[in-house]
């Protein structure tokens, strides 16, 4: 078959873009098994096959994670491996969701209910990444996060806040020592 043969929707682009190409499934996939009653034994799933995220937000890291939780369970000798696995992978899989989710709801063109809430959210994550720009201990901050080291809700505690609107004003040079301190290996 040739190229201009295949249907547009489901062309395999080879040397070249075809213009209006559009993508015919979902970036961003969490598959719950760990809400399943019963799963079959013997099998288990793991990284893409549980939750595949857009790939601009490169977070391969939590297939990692992934597997570390399976080692756990490995070693703890879990009767239950695919519900004990599902579930701590579950805990791993929420925190890149979250972010990547949210984030994905400040363009226009996705599809899914924006609260009152996550816009503001996603208002101070804009002013959060402007000042880390200039705030090294911010940049480390938002990284550890977005790295999954940390959980998202450490960008909201009040210290980091106010490092966030402090760097909204015009005076403000965290480079002058004012910045926030945050530990590399907290």
């Amino acid at each position: 078959m040739k190229r201009q043969d295949l249907p547009r929707d489901r062309a395999i682009v080879i040397g070249g873009a075809i213009a209006g190409l559009l993508a015919g499934r979902a970036l961003a996939v969490w598959r719950r098994y760990d809400k399943l009653e019963k799963f079959p034994s013997g099998y288990l799933v793991f990284g893409d096959a549980i939750s595949s995220f857009n790939p601009r937000y490169g977070q391969g890291m939590s297939a990692v994670l992934q597997a570390l939780e399976l080692h756990k369970v490995l070693a703890e000798g879990c009767s239950n491996l695919a519900s004990e696995f599902f579930a701590r992978t579950a805990k791993v899989v929420e925190k890149a969701w979250t972010m990547s989710a949210s984030n994905d709801l400040r363009m226009k063109e996705v599809c899914g209910s924006r609260s009152v809430a996550s816009t503001v959210v996603n208002w101070y994550m804009a002013q959060l990444q402007k000042a880390a720009q200039r705030d090294p201990g911010l940049a480390l901050a938002f990284h550890r996060v977005t790295n999954l080291l940390d959980p998202p809700h450490d960008l909201m505690s009040l210290e980091i806040a106010l490092h966030v609107l402090k760097a909204r004003l015009p005076w403000f040079d965290p480079m002058a020592g004012c910045g926030l301190q945050v530990s590399a290996a907290s």
